[in-house]
């Protein structure tokens, strides 16, 4: 989707969506230590590498993506939904990352649970604002999305006018325990 040229909105919010990409990079290796109980980002490899496959056994299949949803204009702030959906067959998510690019001036930005994943106790959960990009990580542990395999999992309260939010896909991603 192109990036609207600056002064044609003025008062609304312009969003784009992004599906969870699998790309390794530095941060997929530290969210591979952090939530999916993998090697420490600084470890030195043992070499040989082993892969042990169990016959019979299928691996879990997790095929999902990551949108925002429509702003909504609360107490002079916009809340937008930060909606988790997956695909036939795929296996619920249990953890999360979410990175979103402001383009333009921000006051004040926060994401917080919501909907589905309001009322669980996670294992982990934090989000910062620095500069223009806001960060999210979370860990859920019994996640559900229901028949619809589609639900909005957190929200992003922001104090902004003119601006664009976007997805960052190479931090953006869906995880799943190792014991799945």
């Amino acid at each position: 989707m192109a990036r609207p040229r600056k002064g044609r909105r003025r008062c609304c919010l312009v969003m784009r969506t992004a599906t969870a990409w699998s790309r390794r990079s530095t941060s997929s290796i530290f969210i591979n230590y952090l939530l999916l109980a993998g090697p420490r980002p600084n470890a030195i490899p043992v070499t040989p590498q082993v892969t042990v496959i169990v016959s019979g056994a299928e691996a879990a299949h997790l095929s999902g993506s990551i949108a925002l949803g429509k702003p909504v204009l609360r107490d002079g702030h916009y809340v937008v939904p930060v909606i988790m959906t997956t695909e036939a067959g795929s296996v619920t998510p249990q953890a999360m990352s979410l990175r979103i690019h402001i383009d333009g001036e921000v006051g004040t930005a926060a994401v917080r649970r919501a909907g589905a994943a309001k009322d669980l106790a996670v294992a982990f959960e934090t989000g910062q604002l620095d500069g223009n990009d806001l960060s999210y990580l979370v860990s859920y542990g019994n996640l559900v999305l229901g028949p619809s395999r589609s639900a909005v999992v957190a929200e992003i309260d922001i104090e902004a006018g003119n601006v664009t939010l976007a997805i960052d896909p190479q931090l953006t991603m869906l995880a799943i325990s190792p014991d799945r």
